[in-house]
């Protein structure tokens, strides 16, 4: 009977603990768990709703956006997270149907020389980084991840998308 009570007892704190705000987060890449809907809010200063895409490309690609629920506002958070599909992803394999595959480096660099005229390079995030069209660009180990935070190319938007990349980072560095 001790026992039971005992299990009952501890199966009871479980619940208790993710019904209170315990981390009940998984511990994946999806941009949607690197940065949540609250956390969106917070930065914001208004209620969001999120909107979640998977973009089925050559590379694993997820997006979030966090976007006004009232429609009034403009401004917005939209993550999104590349990775490679396989961990020894090499760009002369192909998939089975017969098109090279491409890793989330050569996506980075292909964007990267895109806007080499214009890109600012941006310290303390990731391998590399760089601001440019409105977005925050980071390469990190196997992800290349985009912020953005507006719709505009404005000093107060890469400042916003700096706040929401340090969580979006400290979160992909402690995944397995």
């Amino acid at each position: 009977m001790g026992k039971k009570l005992c299990l009952l007892a501890i199966f009871c704190l479980l619940l208790l603990q993710v019904g209170c705000g315990g981390e009940s987060r998984p511990n994946d890449d999806k941009p949607w768990h690197l940065f949540t809907e609250e956390e969106a809010e917070e930065v914001l200063g208004f209620d969001a709703e999120e909107e979640i895409a998977k973009i089925d490309d050559k590379l694993d690609q997820r997006i979030v956006l966090y976007k006004s629920a009232s429609g009034d506002e403009d401004e917005f958070i939209q993550v999104s997270v590349t990775k490679d599909k396989k961990e020894s992803s090499n760009s002369q394999d192909t998939d089975g149907t017969g098109e090279q595959n491409t890793t989330t480096k050569e996506f980075f660099e292909t964007v990267k020389s895109t806007f080499s005229d214009t890109l600012k390079p941006v310290e303390g995030f990731g391998d590399e980084a760089f601001w440019n069209a409105g977005a925050l660009h980071i390469l990190t180990g196997k992800y290349y991840v985009t912020i953005s935070t507006g719709h505009e190319d404005s000093p107060e938007n890469l400042e916003r998308a700096k706040v929401v990349a340090e969580k979006v980072m400290e979160r992909i560095k402690n995944l397995p």
